[in-house]
């Protein structure tokens, strides 16, 4: 559902509520779940793999918070967010939820391997060439806090455009990226905190950022002659539900 006005940088929520109550669910989920998977990505090339894994991570998290949406023995009250949700196999972000060329991966696994390169911050060592770190405004893990989900899927051959529009779209939204010209203070999401390392650390995150703010940010920031993000925007974790007019 797209909550964002006319003109000013897209915005959206889903609607697990609706998808939940939808007659023959489980028959739909069943198909797309085995029609995204008809293709190994082993046999996929590089960007058409990358696209995949972006349209199927999202898609296992819609998946796997609308089918454990309720809080068991609570009728119809939902979990508030994703990382409060407990699947019958374990945490939301940990349980297993598919399965690709024989290997089971739970979101995290699955986001770590197929589109951070399975990368370990802990080594100390660069990222690897392969990962892009603009994936990180593609993606959406259910949270109010993420990206907005784009209302078109990923393809490969024209990747670079969509993750450059979604990378730009998410650092016009407020809670990702706040400036305040009077202060020089930037404060930008949790997403630089959490995987700094991904953008290669603060200096390079910091000039990703500019590279992607809106062009008014990017000239004042410039202006102030500002070289580094000054605080982390707490990240929302309410689920990303479509709000429903309530009946008086």
């Amino acid at each position: 559902t797209v909550i964002s006005a006319p003109r000013a940088p897209l915005d959206t929520r889903f609607d697990y509520e609706k998808f939940y109550d939808m007659r023959g669910r489980f028959e739909r989920c069943t198909r797309i779940h085995r029609q995204m998977l008809a293709v190994p990505p082993s046999a996929m090339e590089e960007r058409t793999r990358l696209a995949w894994a972006i349209n199927m991570y999202n898609y296992l998290v819609i998946e796997t918070a609308t089918e454990n949406l309720l809080i068991p023995g609570h009728g119809r009250q939902r979990y508030l967010g994703p990382n409060a949700i407990n699947t019958r196999k374990g945490p939301f972000f940990r349980a297993p939820v598919v399965e690709v060329e024989g290997r089971s991966y739970s979101l995290d696994q699955f986001e770590r391997h197929f589109m951070l390169a399975d990368f370990d911050p802990a080594t100390g060592g660069p990222p690897p060439a392969s990962l892009d770190p603009r994936v990180h405004f593609a993606v959406v893990c259910g949270a109010l806090g993420c990206p907005p989900l784009q209302p078109r899927a990923y393809r490969g051959d024209s990747l670079e455009i969509q993750l450059d529009a979604a990378t730009r779209n998410a650092l016009a939204l407020p809670r990702h990226l706040k400036f305040r010209e009077e202060t020089g203070i930037v404060e930008a999401s949790a997403i630089f905190h959490w995987y700094m390392a991904d953008f290669g650390g603060m200096d390079k995150a910091f000039r990703f950022l500019l590279k992607y703010a809106p062009a008014k940010t990017r000239a004042g920031i410039e202006r102030r002659k500002i070289t580094s993000i000054s605080g982390m925007i707490p990240w929302d974790w309410n689920l990303n539900q479509t709000e429903h007019k309530k009946e008086i």
